[in-house]
């Protein structure tokens, strides 16, 4: 599994960015992804 991962995770690095501000009023699932630091 770890081979299948990034360098950058696979070398213990974090597998999330920092939170990103989502729209108000946002759908759920983007509110979750910004929260893991993915733009939606």
């Amino acid at each position: 599994m770890v081979a299948d991962l990034p360098a950058q995770v696979a070398a213990g690095g974090p597998p999330f960015g920092n939170p990103v501000a989502a729209a108000p009023g946002a759908p759920l699932i983007d509110q979750l992804v910004a929260w893991y630091g993915r733009r939606p």
